[in-house]
C-alpha cells in the first residue's frame, strides 16, 4: 500500500510587501522576483522536509507500524515567478542518496 504526503507552498505567501489586489497596485513590484522572499520559501520547504524525515526516522526506530509511514512525499511549489529561483528551489527539493537524485 502506498501512503502519500503532499505539501503545497504558494509564492503568494512570500511577498516581501503586504498583498494588494491587482487593481490597487501602482507599479510592477509584485511582478518581479525582487518582491518574493525566496530565502524564506526555501527555508520553509527545508524545515518541512526535515520534519517529515525526523518523523519517519522516529517511527522506524521505535518500530511503529511502518505501513502507516508515508513512502511517497511530494512538494508542490506554485507561482508564476518561480523560474527566477528555479536553481535554488531544485537544490532544496532534491537530495542525492546512494548516487541517485531523489
Amino acid at each position: 500500500r502506498n501512503n502519500f504526503c503532499v505539501a503545497l507552498f504558494s509564492q503568494d505567501n512570500y511577498f516581501t510587501m503586504p498583498f494588494l489586489p491587482y487593481r490597487e497596485r501602482q507599479d510592477l513590484r509584485y511582478e518581479s522576483n525582487c518582491g518574493i522572499d525566496f530565502q524564506q520559501l526555501i527555508s520553509d520547504i527545508e524545515n518541512w522536509a526535515s520534519d517529515q524525515i525526523a518523523r519517519i526516522t522516529a517511527a522506524v526506530s521505535e518500530e511503529e507500524n511502518v505501513s502507516t509511514i508515508f513512502n511517497n512525499i511530494a512538494i508542490v511549489v506554485e507561482g508564476h515567478l518561480l523560474g527566477a529561483a528555479a536553481e535554488m528551489l531544485y537544490a532544496c527539493c532534491t537530495a542525492k542518496i546512494d548516487g541517485d537524485i531523489v
